[in-house]
């Protein structure tokens, strides 16, 4: 058997020492400096997402290797085989080997394994390349000698048992499927004609097969791979990068949808990207698998719950929110927060009775600190609100902010809406000084109250305080259910003509009848409005059509035959 060229010989080929150099120079720099990049990028490792994200490691993986001895062991075997091809062949088609072991080699060792480091896969690929070779061409004059094979042959048996006994992990899907690519590199080249053919057939077919298993398919053949997403995602999480967390963790529930502990990191996850209606849906699945789970999923899960439950009530789908809030408190019966959030929801569908049997059952499962008396006094005014217990429910709600100032904002609307219905009460009791006092303090919890502001207007009407009536009713709102748009119009229009705003009067009457063409009433002052801007044949019109009004359909007919004999 011929022995490896000398060192002093590298010049020689330089292609070979290249390669030597820079394994030589990675392996270093990974090894000695610590966690640097350089591993990180040449390497296909197990922390990295999916091959499609790092596709040049498929060749650049061979300069890496795990350790001094992996690295001189297979720099021995390197330099024997590499500069004898390249010496006979040159370097060019020795590059064109290395590049194409190298991609079939290690897409295999990545389809099936963790990780894809080394040359080996390329040096078995030459070493069965030039055994086959040699046959028929003598310039490598028994290069790899029936001894040799033996060797190398025994050796990738003893690197399978060492694999599956865990006394140390080497690639030996990279060895089997280099030395097979390399077989059929070699026939190709011997062979003539249809043969030829074929074995370039056989070495696209291994290529292919090769490259599908290490992206498409290998969350589907790779044993390994699930433990691998699993600790790639639990890393990526401790130290915060989610959207890695994400992609290793979903993968991993891919390759077993039965991994627990990747469930429970996986809701993490979408609960830190906010995308909660996965994170719900997943710790779910993780307590359905594993019912032990609950104890530390629990929590989450109720924290999730409750903010679908105010999604829904947000979206003013009280059905929904009745639904989850009801099997929060079937799962969690002693929680006073899941008891406060079902009374929440009747509260939001106008259910005083349930309501107040929810909160009632919510102060008797919580301590002093999980209910204080300010939510409570809020819930039980809550509840007094829908019931239209107003009296009571003003008087609740003052007491909690006097108690916790920062549930003003939260309770100064409804305050302010109780207290304008109580000032619309007083209004029509005539008690006007009382209507305009209980208004005012309406406007000190919320100044834009659409219905104090229309009490307010009509103190001013009554007064006859027109532009004060005016500038209130234009404030004034309410929801149409309540009060519709056009009584309001036809209030607004009725301040105006007082202030002999004409024009805005008519407008407003005009707007009203559009929608409610049934007030006659609103057609006889409409008239009035037009006669005062001398629009004669338009006011007669409109007291022709009030003229059917039993409440002022004689005065529309008087005005009309005054205008008549005046000929205005």
């Amino acid at each position: 058997m011929a022995l490896s060229p000398p060192i002093r010989d590298m010049p020689r080929f330089p292609l070979s020492s290249l390669i030597a150099i820079a394994a030589i120079a990675v392996t270093v720099a990974s090894g000695v400096f610590g966690n640097t990049p350089v591993s990180a990028v040449v390497a296909f490792m197990p922390t990295h997402e999916p091959l499609e994200h790092h596709p040049w490691t498929l060749l650049t993986s061979v300069l890496f290797h795990g350790s001094v001895a992996h690295l001189l062991f297979n720099l021995m075997a390197w330099w024997y085989i590499a500069a004898r091809v390249e010496a006979v062949w040159g370097w060019p088609k020795l590059l064109a080997s290395v590049l194409g072991l190298s991609l079939i080699s290690n897409a295999a060792e990545i389809a099936l394994s963790q990780e894809g480091i080394g040359i080996s896969g390329v040096i078995y690929g030459l070493f069965t390349l030039i055994y086959v070779v040699q046959r028929k061409d003598p310039r490598f004059n028994n290069c790899v000698s029936p001894r040799i094979a033996q060797s190398l042959a025994i050796w990738f048996f003893v690197c399978i048992a060492l694999t599956l006994t865990g006394i140390m992990n080497i690639g030996n899907v990279a060895h089997g499927s280099g030395a097979l690519a390399g077989a059929l590199i070699g026939f190709a080249i011997n062979s003539r004609g249809n043969k030829r053919l074929l074995w370039i057939a056989s070495i696209v077919l291994l290529t292919v097969a090769s490259l599908l298993g290490a992206t498409i398919a290998r969350p589907y053949i790779n044993w390994e791979l699930r433990n691998n997403h699993a600790m790639a995602g639990w890393t990526a999480l401790q130290r915060q990068d989610y959207a890695a967390a994400c992609t290793h963790l979903e993968a991993a529930i891919k390759a077993d949808p039965t991994d627990v502990a990747s469930l429970v990191n996986l809701a993490g996850v979408y609960s830190k990207l906010e995308r909660f209606d996965d994170a719900l849906r997943t710790y779910r699945q993780a307590v359905k698998l594993s019912p032990a789970e609950l104890a530390e999923c629990g929590p989450y899960i109720t924290w999730l719950e409750t903010k679908e439950i105010r999604s829904a009530i947000d979206a003013g789908d009280t059905d929904r929110a009745l639904s989850l809030a009801t099997e929060l408190v079937k799962r969690e019966d002693s929680s006073g927060a899941a008891w406060r959030y079902l009374g929440n929801v009747y509260v939001q569908r106008r259910e005083p009775v349930a309501a107040g049997e929810a909160f009632e059952k919510a102060r008797g499962r919580s301590a002093p600190t999980d209910y204080p008396k300010d939510a409570q006094l809020y819930d039980m005014a809550s509840v007094e609100a829908i019931a239209n217990r107003f009296d009571d429910a003003i008087s609740h709600y003052k007491q909690a902010v006097e108690l916790n100032p920062g549930l003003k904002e939260s309770a100064a609307p409804g305050l302010a809406l109780m207290i304008g219905a109580q000032a619309q009460q007083a209004l029509l009791k005539d008690d006007l000084d009382r209507a305009q006092a209980l208004t005012r303090e309406a406007f000190t919890w919320d100044p834009a109250c659409g219905s104090a502001w229309w009490v307010m207007g009509w103190v001013h009407l009554k007064r006859q305080e027109f532009l004060a009536a005016t500038i209130a009713l234009d404030k004034a709102s309410f929801p149409e259910n309540e009060y519709p748009k056009s009584a309001l119009l036809y209030d607004r229009a009725t301040a105006q003509m007082g202030a002999k705003q004409y024009e805005n009067a008519a407008k407003n009457f005009s707007d009203c009848l559009q929608l409610d063409p049934e007030r006659i009433e609103a057609w006889f002052y409409l008239g009035e409005c037009l006669q005062e801007l001398g629009k004669t044949d338009e006011a007669l019109a409109a007291y022709d059509k009030a003229a059917a009004s039993k409440e002022v359909g004689d005065k529309a007919k008087e005005a009309a035959a005054a205008l008549h004999q005046s000929g205005k």
